[in-house]
């Protein structure tokens, strides 16, 4: 990209101290602080462009609307007084809009941007020097447009960080040097555990062979971060003392674009954030922040979004990630690092493009525990509007389903899942006792209510249960409180529709809810799963074959794929292709051991292909783990039982592979 060109200083500017100026530099005084604000307000906006209606809201809202637009013309009037010769206008209007005339000419924060966005190191020396500190940071404001300055401040503060780290990264000149320095010390004034200055002055001095001065440095971020989160510095901190330094940062070839099982829309994944908590304090919170951004972006309905089941596959992994992208087919990656001081929590995010592994978009966020949710929510829409512009924070924030008030019953949801995942009894009755404690903490939970019914509907299903009529019952229990509480859960949903579809065996009920969840968030693996499953317990098996293909496209690297795999093989089956169903399920089996139940299906379809050897073979071990299962006990507990068609092939291999009959 070319570089952008700039005659003049800025006249406006809002970085440290609110002044203005005219182009010979001499310092004009401001007729009002209300005008003043104003200017750093329309300087603030997009295009540095308002309605005046909104203006009239946010700065004169206790007085009615004709009043208000006649002090915002007295504004505006003392503004343009400042600059008599209207060839020197600071502000333009017309009956509708206020701008600022040639806003990034004018506006230090407008050209920082401008600049920023230039690729050309001059202009990123030039952006550089723009930035004197924080946005607005020593003018007062009032109360009710604090929010305004502080998310504008956090807006600059991290595009600097990106700044500082490309000039400490770029081997420049002692003008770079200079101003990457300069720019990490502002930074640091203003945030004493800022990492990315502190990156860029330890690149400094290692590059300038100054090995003490970076240890130093690297002690000054550590005592900074244990100050204010208690914990170490990130690893990309500290491995800047054991690995080189490279001295130009050259860009990435460019690759083919992965692609996506659903190439009309940006396809993404959000890789498990890294929790920088002090060392034995694993409460789940950065798994809960994954999984909340997951959700919140895939409800959209903009994207093709990889299951959190299957990006926590990546969880502790230095896995590339151009091979990610090319291994799950998705463009865009989220990474994060999570750290907690205290009540308060800060969340580093970067969006990358894993073709080019350029990093897009990066951005810090600071809040406390208790407002995490929003935190999650702000997070998200920032991720979409950087992929896709068009998209609008509202339709994230219309799907995004109540969180628990108690932040301990949200901890033992997420804990539960991975036993949930893990298909065998005792994982079972493990997450069966977190979510019956998530209800313990907060009775009105659905989503733990939906879980926990699934799990009793797997202890039917699987046979793992001793009173399988009770844990029916249960399940159904646990069915009917939930489904009030769920109408804008998928997950929830799913669960529903998943035990509903196992225990009861009304797969026409179980759709109903199994189709509100994909409604609400049609990238969801699990829903798709279950959907699969409906339509194959129901006869449907062609729906049932595209909805586990779906499924699997959505997350190939699911802990429970097994599932799928099986839920094909039983396709292959229905339609009389036994020889097919047999090898997909002994080869599934040969990669998860541990899920005896499923020698009982291999052991049918290898009977019916013939295979009877193998097949008595696979009901033994069947047998030694489940010896109470009978064919009266499939008559009766088994998803297909209402299924006639199947339930008579099914039955045919189980006798034939030797299940006796009572």
């Amino acid at each position: 990209m070319e570089r952008v060109n700039f005659r003049d200083e800025p006249s406006l500017r809002v970085f440290g101290d609110l002044s203005l100026n005219e182009s010979a530099r001499k310092a004009l005084r401001f007729p009002t602080r209300k005008a003043a604000l104003l200017l750093a307000y329309l300087a603030s906006a997009p295009d540095a462009r308002c309605r005046r209606d909104k203006l009239c809201r946010v700065f004169w809202p206790d007085r009615a609307e004709p009043q208000a637009r006649n002090s915002l013309r007295q504004t505006l009037s003392a503004l343009r007084k400042l600059t008599p010769e209207p060839s020197h206008a600071f502000v333009g209007a017309d009956t509708e809009h206020v701008w600022i005339v040639d806003p990034a000419a004018t506006v230090d924060c407008i050209r920082f941007e401008t600049l920023a966005k230039s690729g050309n190191m001059d202009a990123l020396v030039d952006t550089a020097k723009l930035y004197v500190g924080r946005f607005l940071d020593s003018t007062p404001v009032p109360e009710d447009l604090e929010g305004w300055r502080r998310d504008n401040a956090a807006r600059f503060v991290s595009l600097a960080g990106e700044i500082v780290e490309k000039l400490s990264r770029s081997g420049g000149d002692e003008d770079v040097v200079a101003n990457c320095r300069r720019l990490a010390t502002t930074l640091l004034e203003d945030d004493e555990a800022d990492e990315r200055a502190h990156r860029a002055l330890i690149r400094l001095h290692l590059a300038g062979s100054r090995p003490n001065e970076a240890r130093r440095q690297y002690d000054a971020c550590r005592a900074a971060t244990r100050a204010a989160f208690g914990a170490e510095p990130e690893p990309a901190t500290a491995a800047l003392l054991s690995e080189p330094v490279p001295t130009v940062e050259k860009a990435a070839g460019p690759r083919s674009p992965a692609s996506s099982p659903d190439a009309a829309r940006p396809s993404l994944v959000i890789l498990p954030f890294d929790d920088l908590a002090p060392e034995g304090e694993n409460d789940f919170f950065a798994d809960g922040v994954v999984e909340e951004i997951t959700a919140a972006l895939s409800r959209a309905g903009d994207f093709f979004v990889i299951a959190r089941q299957t990006a926590i596959a990546f969880k502790d992994q230095l896995v590339p990630l151009d091979e990610i992208g090319d291994r799950l087919g998705v463009r865009y990656a989220v990474e994060g690092t999570v750290r907690r001081g205290g009540s308060l929590v800060r969340l580093y995010i970067h969006l990358v493009d894993t073709s080019t592994s350029r990093q897009i978009w990066s951005e810090r966020f600071d809040g406390r525990i208790e407002d995490v949710f929003e935190l999650q929510d702000e997070i998200a829409i920032k991720v979409a509007a950087a992929i896709s512009p068009t998209i609008r924070s509202s339709e994230i924030l219309l799907a995004r389903s109540k969180p628990p008030e108690n932040r301990q019953a949200y901890d033992c949801v997420l804990a539960g899942l991975p036993r949930l995942w893990s298909h065998t009894k005792a994982d079972n009755a493990a997450a069966r006792g977190l979510f019956e404690r998530a209800l313990e903490l907060a009775p009105d939970y659905g989503r733990a209510m939906a879980l926990l019914a699934w799990c009793h509907a797997q202890d039917v299903v699987y046979y793992w249960s001793d009173d399988p009529d009770r844990s029916r019952t249960l399940c159904s229990r646990h069915v009917r409180e939930a489904t009030p509480l769920i109408q804008n859960d998928p997950t929830a949903l799913a669960a529903v529709g998943a035990a509903i579809s196992q225990a009861e065996g009304d797969q026409e009920r179980a759709r109903v809810f199994l189709a509100r969840a994909l409604a609400i968030d049609p990238n969801n693996a699990w829903a798709w799963a279950r959907s699969g499953w409906a339509h194959f317990f129901s006869g449907r098996y062609e729906e049932a074959g595209e909805a586990f293909s779906r499924a699997k496209a959505l997350s190939p690297l699911d802990p429970l794929g097994f599932n799928l795999e099986f839920g094909l093989a039983g396709v292959f089956f229905a339609h009389g292709n036994y020889r097919e169903a047999a090898a997909l399920s002994r080869a599934t089996i040969d990669a998860h051991p541990g899920i005896t139940w499923a020698y009982r299906q291999y052991a049918t379809y290898a009977a019916l292909a013939g295979e009877i050897d193998e097949a008595r073979e696979a009901m033994r071990i069947y047998r030694e783990a489940y010896p109470e299962v009978t064919i009266a006990t499939n008559l009766k507990n088994h998803p297909q039982r209402n299924n006639p068609h199947y339930m008579e092939l099914f039955l045919k291999g189980l006798r034939l592979s030797g299940l006796p009959e009572e």
